[in-house]
């Protein structure tokens, strides 16, 4: 719900990972456990985590109830 830029928050890591997600698609949804780990071990090491989702069926508010759903911050 607010403005985001790469740019902005990705200045100072040590590295960027960028996914293509979708609240349907089974193939995402299969490795989403795996992503919230990996946030959760390299994030303290300065590695950032952009997950966008540009399926237009998926509007915010089922983006968001997905992330929670399935441990994303």
């Amino acid at each position: 719900g607010k403005p985001w830029s790469l740019a902005d928050n990705t200045r100072e890591a040590n590295a960027t990972v960028v996914l293509f997600v979708g609240t349907g698609c089974p193939v995402n949804n299969a490795y989403l456990p795996k992503l919230a780990k990996w946030h959760d071990m390299y994030a303290k090491k300065g590695v950032v985590f952009v997950a966008i989702n540009s399926h237009e069926a998926d509007d915010a508010k089922a983006v968001a109830a997905h992330a929670k759903e399935n441990g994303i911050p």
